[in-house]
């Protein structure tokens, strides 16, 4: 008889122990239900408490990230595109084509101007004795005997002249550019938005 009353104690204190932790097992999560935590970075995104545990992903905060920074991308590549000069009117630098494509703009081969050709000139380089066969007297002289080999002296104090070559004609050539693909984003006009707080980016 004592044994089983013994018996009966302990399993009305197991049921009664039970019964305690379901109880707080209640409260706590209703607890848990009725707090307000901010969002904090966890387990590879964030988790908030509000009415409930909230639980967003990296890649959920990535994308509300430029959901909420779209229209102030908008306005800036707005403002960059108005602001950016045409590729024909810089010499260098980030610039955009009739297309409205953004490109930085380079010099490849400079430009050659047009340069006219000058013609051969003669240079007089000094004063000879021309014999009468049409050559010069090898020492210029100008005394008897002066050209006795050559039939004789047919003017003295003749000038002698050099050749100068003239210089080609140089044609214009165009300068060459070079063009590389840019996004609105490379212009030095852009300043990225800033970031929103955690905050904000799981009450968007």
């Amino acid at each position: 008889m004592a044994h089983r009353l013994l018996r009966n104690k302990r399993e009305n204190g197991r049921k009664l122990w039970t019964l305690f932790s379901i109880v707080m097992i209640i409260l706590v999560i209703v607890g848990i239900f009725n707090m307000n935590i901010q969002p904090f970075n966890a387990l590879g995104g964030a988790i908030w408490l509000k009415d409930g545990v909230h639980y967003i992903s990296d890649t959920q905060i990535s994308k509300r990230i430029e959901q909420i920074n779209a229209p102030k991308e908008a306005a800036l590549a707005d403002g960059i595109a108005k602001s950016t000069p045409f590729c024909d009117k810089v010499d260098e630098g980030f610039c955009q084509n009739s297309q409205m494509d953004y490109a930085f703009k380079s010099l490849a081969i400079p430009a050659v101007p047009y340069k006219p050709g000058t013609p051969d000139r003669k240079e007089i380089i000094g004063y000879c004795t021309l014999c009468n066969d049409g050559t010069y007297s090898p020492s210029c002289a100008v005394g008897r005997g002066a050209c006795s080999w050559h039939g004789g002296v047919s003017a003295y104090n003749v000038p002698e002249y050099t050749t100068i070559p003239g210089t080609p004609e140089v044609k214009a050539v165009a300068a060459v550019y070079s063009y590389e693909p840019k996004a609105y984003k490379d212009s030095p006009a852009y300043i990225s938005p800033d970031k929103p707080s955690l905050k904000e980016i799981v009450k968007y």
